[in-house]
């Protein structure tokens, strides 16, 4: 569907709306509101006066709208209810929160007929008339994505705080309520297919990702061999194990060491420091590391990180993220290591780095941590429960063997997934382009045929 540009445009003085169809109309982003409304937290939820409290982690920013598969219910007294009710096309705008790496301003839609109010890191604007809401959902999301938010941030690390007033003081290009409406259905149904292109290569990417896990747990567990005798392991969620492999504890096969323990003011400067995200979802750590600590001598004795070590996740909020591994392939000079990790040093004669990467990815270890883990608060592993984990040791021959095989067949694995990712971030890319397009005045899609939409 190729579109043309607009017959006659006239330039401005607006640096995000340089040139502008000659019949758009400028004016401050707050003319598109009728009222602002900040969102209320509440109570835990006691059965009696509970309401769904939309969060910023409620915000689909893919399809721009509300996801709803896991909102909380508060408790709303009733005069905390009163003007933040949400009604069927409202915009709800993250007011705080953001973080170093997500800028703090972005807005959806409401398109739910549920009563729901938003927490108090949300506000939520009702759209005056002759205003479309969806065609300001994309809007904000053009503005968004050119960073304008950033202008009206007060605080610009930790919790960033948007200065609401400033950020609706900004001066917009708009065009008429009826070309607003053909302007947000056809970014709907364009936005919409290529929506269903992104979701298909994401369920390509979960099923390669579950090939990997697959073809790794087989490997590691039974072997390469079909026809190697087999014999009972005695645990029950390993199953039968090729005859010759010894299954030992890991308390036999080395030695464990929480990681160190220090203030924050010791972090950012310093020597090397190996953190829970360099070994979260990484088989292999990084070669070098970002983090900095002032570490002392003593430190990077008793906190090293050398070839062959393997390091776990301690802690997390959830039993999945627990006991994550990832293996150190080449020592990392005067390194320390982060207290939310475990470090395993291997015996000689034991584990093999090549293959540690790949057995401590296995699937059938979730099963024993499952099993195993205390979940309170913070589900936290402890050196004893990690020690008491059965490890399937075959000899370092057979080790070295099934590395090289797994190497093999995962790279190929990561390198489909690999390139399933980068269509997806193209697709996303022409996705933000044609809604930039389009709420620029670009594009002209007065003409374009769009299937009939049900949109609010």
């Amino acid at each position: 569907m190729a579109m043309s540009p607009y017959p006659s445009y006239i330039e401005t003085d607006i640096e995000w709306f340089q040139k502008i169809p000659e019949h758009w109309s400028l004016m401050r982003l707050k003319w598109t509101n009728d009222d602002i409304k900040n969102g209320v937290w509440g109570g835990e939820k006691n059965g009696i006066d509970d309401l769904v409290c939309i969060r910023v982690a409620d915000f689909d920013r893919s399809k721009l709208l509300v996801d709803d598969s896991r909102l909380t219910l508060r408790s709303i007294e009733e005069k905390e209810r009163a003007g933040r009710l949400l009604k069927r096309g409202d915009l709800l705008l993250e007011k705080s929160g953001g973080g170093e790496m997500q800028l703090v301003g972005a807005v959806i839609q409401f398109d739910k007929d549920y009563d729901a109010v938003t927490s108090n890191f949300i506000a939520r604007l009702s759209v005056a008339r002759d205003f479309f809401s969806r065609y300001l959902t994309y809007l904000h999301a053009y503005l968004y994505s050119i960073n304008l938010t950033y202008r009206s941030i007060k605080q610009s690390t930790g919790i960033q705080n948007l200065d609401s007033g400033f950020y609706f003081n900004e001066v917009i290009a708009i065009p008429s309520l009826q070309e607003q409406t053909k302007i947000a259905s056809f970014l709907d149904f364009k936005t919409a297919q290529l929506d269903c292109l992104i979701e298909k290569k994401k369920v390509l990417i979960e099923k390669l990702n579950e090939q990997r896990i697959a073809v790794i747990t087989q490997a590691v567990t039974k072997g390469l061999k079909p026809d190697v005798l087999m014999k009972n392991s005695e645990i029950e969620w390993l199953g039968e194990v090729p005859e010759h492999w010894n299954v030992l504890k890991l308390r036999f096969l080395g030695e464990c060491q929480n990681g160190i323990n220090i203030g924050a003011e010791y972090f950012g400067r310093g020597y090397p420091f190996v953190s829970y995200g360099d070994v979260y979802n990484n088989r292999q750590l990084p070669r070098e590391v970002k983090g900095l600590v002032e570490s002392s001598e003593n430190d990077r004795k008793l906190f090293s990180v050398n070839t062959g070590d393997i390091l776990f996740t301690r802690t997390s909020e959830t039993i999945e993220e627990i006991a994550m591994a990832s293996v150190c392939m080449k020592s990392i000079e005067d390194s320390a290591f982060a207290g939310f990790l475990i470090r395993f040093r291997p015996h000689q004669d034991g584990l093999i780095k090549e293959f540690s990467e790949y057995y401590f990815q296995n699937a059938l270890l979730r099963a024993f941590f499952v099993k195993e883990m205390n979940l309170v608060t913070r589900a936290s592993l402890s050196q004893e429960l990690l020690k008491n984990l059965p490890v399937l040791l075959p000899p370092q021959n057979e080790q070295k063997a099934i590395a090289d095989y797994l190497g093999g067949v995962v790279k190929k694995i990561d390198g489909m997934v690999t390139l399933n990712q980068q269509t997806i971030e193209k697709l996303e890319e022409y996705r933000t382009a044609l809604i930039t397009a389009a709420v620029t005045g670009k594009i002209d899609v007065r003409n374009a045929e769009i299937p009939d939409q049900d949109t609010a």
